[in-house]
Parts: structure tokens; C-alpha cells; sequence
């Protein structure tokens, strides 16, 4: 499971998740993003191939922690072989306006 952080002070309005990812086994592989409002996980890619998986979510507050934390993790089912999960990228794209007075 991995966590980022949106600082307070930079948040204007969350964007988007961007993924790349893909494993070296044909395996079902899932990229799940946590739910805080429903308390749950809900899953954003299952990966059954070998080859790069690329997409992306639209990200509301549902998907922020009260400190402003997006979680989320790879999970697959026990299997009894070896195998990588490459990423080419995982980004939380996010805007700041910044607030000018005009006269």
C-alpha cells in the first residue's frame, strides 16, 4: 500500500490519478484506490497480461483522507511463482490557483 500527501497549503483542487504500470507474470494483478468516505477499497485496474496497463481516475474528496491523503495499492491472489511489477508512473495531478487581489 502506498500514501501520498497533498499539502494543505498547495490544494486548490485535486485532478486526476494517472497510471502506468504492467507485471512480468500473466497474473490478475489489481491497482485499487481506498474510498474514505465508504471506508473501502474499489479497484481501478485489474492487469491479466503482461503488457502496460495505462489510465486514470477523476478524484473527489471521497478519495481524500482528512489530511488530505490518497491511498492505494497493487493486490494479487497467492500464486507460486516469481514476478515484477514495473511502473512507469503513478501521479496525483492537482491545481493551484493563486488568489489575487485586483485594483
Amino acid at each position: 500500500m502506498c500514501t501520498t500527501r497533498i499539502p494543505i497549503e498547495d490544494f486548490n483542487e485535486l485532478t486526476t490519478f494517472s497510471y502506468d504500470y504492467m507485471t512480468t507474470s500473466s497474473l490478475d494483478c489489481d491497482l485499487d484506490i481506498y474510498n474514505w468516505t465508504s471506508g473501502s477499497w474499489e479497484q481501478l485496474q485489474s492487469n491479466t497480461g503482461t503488457s502496460y496497463i495505462t489510465g486514470s481516475k477523476i478524484l473527489t474528496s471521497d478519495y481524500l483522507s482528512d489530511q488530505y491523503n490518497v491511498q492505494f495499492r497493487f493486490q494479487t491472489e497467492t500464486i507460486e511463482e516469481d514476478f515484477d511489477i514495473r511502473i512507469d508512473q503513478l501521479v496525483v495531478t492537482y491545481s493551484k490557483f493563486l488568489k489575487k487581489e485586483l485594483t
